[in-house]
């Protein structure tokens, strides 16, 4: 695999250069989440229904004489996360889009503008929902070839489905992971401890995490395993975890969870080619949890590790709604796997 990538994906044999006006890691996240425009694409929403009488949002992407057998990129985004807000997805959307392929982006449960049904909600681990909209998007499309790509606690959730995969049950010919978080435990220490983003992440936390899990209180004010002031009150990812996620999907305790999704003790369950992008300056993905290791063991994963970059970022140029690093190897990558380039 690391052959095949060399002679295939060219973005990878040159050197990525930090953009000279965002130098740092916490600002290149900064700029990508707040500060880059999200490009107006032309999707078509369709939503999901499940038997457990929950519901989810997928966005389709694609030209009116996309052919049948036309590859599609589905797309995974970081923790609270959906297709209209996340120019990260967005602009390698447009470029698929452009070739003519086909794209679908994936909302959780209580995202995207589809209403949380339930007490059923979704975490890091919890691909229960993935595995059916990846089957329903092959039953509609049997001739095309699907690529996964998953951003932040997106990819941690599309590595946890293909690592309960065989080669043939994950249908996907491969997977792009990008600022997976390897090690939950460590990525809320880092999270805690990095000065310039202890203030940042603690409003991120309020805004996209209390406020959003206020909106479905109505589920989970009276449930018997959690005290929902205390959610209320969280301030970091951790205290979040501990109070709900933990809790709501019967772990012992957060540990418990973080141990379970962790998906750096999973390398060699990956049964599809999988190339993972990270940073060394991510605080969500400390440099240190990334199982490099066991990556270079693995004939399924190729790891990628920039000196730069933040989280999900990857900028380059003079203008932050430049095209960056993960498009490009995003299209390289998946054109390699589509047309399986050797």
């Amino acid at each position: 695999l690391f052959v095949r990538v060399k002679n295939n994906l060219p973005a990878l044999q040159k050197v990525y250069r930090i953009p000279w006006w965002c130098p740092f890691g916490d600002v290149q996240t900064i700029v990508n989440g707040a500060l880059r425009k999200c490009p107006l694409l032309p999707f078509v929403r369709e939503v999901i229904e499940f038997a457990d009488g929950g519901a989810l949002g997928i966005d389709w992407l694609f030209a009116d004489d996309c052919k049948e057998d036309a590859p599609i990129v589905l797309f995974l985004p970081g923790i609270t996360g959906s297709t209209r807000d996340c120019a990260y997805i967005l602009y390698p959307a447009q470029e698929i889009y452009a070739r003519k392929w086909r794209v679908v982006v994936y909302n959780p449960r209580g995202l995207g503008g589809v209403h949380l049904r339930n007490k059923i909600a979704y975490n890091s681990v919890r691909h229960d929902d993935v595995a059916e909209v990846i089957q329903r998007i092959s039953s509609r499309y049997p001739n095309a070839k699907i690529v996964g790509c998953g951003f932040s606690m997106g990819g941690m959730v599309l590595w946890n489905y293909l690592a309960t995969c065989t080669a043939e049950s994950a249908v996907l010919s491969g997977a792009m992971i990008v600022s997976a978080p390897f090690d939950p435990l460590s990525t809320t220490t880092s999270l805690e401890v990095y000065v310039t983003f202890r203030i940042v992440h603690f409003f991120a936390f309020l805004k996209n995490f209390i406020f959003g899990c206020s909106r479905y209180r109505e589920h989970f004010e009276n449930h018997e395993m959690m005290n929902f002031n205390n959610v209320l009150k969280s301030v970091t990812i951790r205290e979040f975890d501990t109070h709900f996620t933990a809790p709501l999907f019967g772990y012992d305790s957060v540990d418990h969870y973080y141990n379970h999704a962790a998906p750096n003790k999973k390398v060699k369950k990956i049964p599809v080619p999988t190339l993972c992008l990270n940073a060394d300056d991510d605080c969500f993905s400390p440099r240190e949890a990334i199982p490099t290791e066991e990556m270079k063991e693995s004939e399924m994963v190729v790891g990628v590790v920039t000196r730069g970059g933040g989280h999900t970022a990857f900028l380059q140029g003079l203008c932050p709604n430049n095209s960056s690093l993960v498009n490009q190897i995003l299209v390289e990558w998946a054109d390699m796997l589509i047309n399986n380039l050797q």
